[in-house]
């Protein structure tokens, strides 16, 4: 718990965190502080793929951060792709795909996780089911 409130503290300390969780549709800390960094090492890219897009935690920072890019955003989870359209419909420079971007064309079952960042083609390892029983997954 401590570490958790330290992680937060440290964070307000990050320029341009403040402003981002209280104006960005979906703020996350961890993409947050990945595009910033980036950005801080004068990583500046013009296009930005977001295979996995969720609920866009990814694409909102990049398009929030990086100046002039084009995020294009692939996620297959209905639920999850109404969200994300959601939380990126005032950002034009995010296109969304609503579909699994993968090495080759065609069908595939796709595994939905109570915790919707964990949804994948990957089936999840019996180990995950000890660890975290209530992010069983189901196809």
């Amino acid at each position: 718990m401590k570490d958790s409130i330290l992680k937060y503290l440290d964070l307000l300390l990050e320029p341009g965190a403040v402003r981002a969780i209280a104006t960005w549709p979906k703020f996350s800390i961890t993409s947050f502080k990945l595009v910033s960094g980036l950005a801080q090492q004068g990583i500046l890219p013009r296009t930005v793929i977001d295979v996995g897009a969720n609920v866009g935690q990814f694409a909102i920072a990049s398009a929030m951060i990086f100046s002039n890019v084009e995020v294009h955003s692939f996620e297959p989870v209905p639920e999850s792709v109404r969200e994300l359209r959601e939380n990126v419909r005032k950002l034009p420079n995010v296109t969304v795909y609503p579909f699994a971007l993968g090495e080759r064309q065609g069908n595939c079952t796709f595994h939905i996780n109570s915790h919707s960042q964990s949804s994948s083609i990957l089936i999840g390892r019996p180990s995950l089911k000890n660890a975290r029983p209530a992010a069983l997954m189901s196809s």
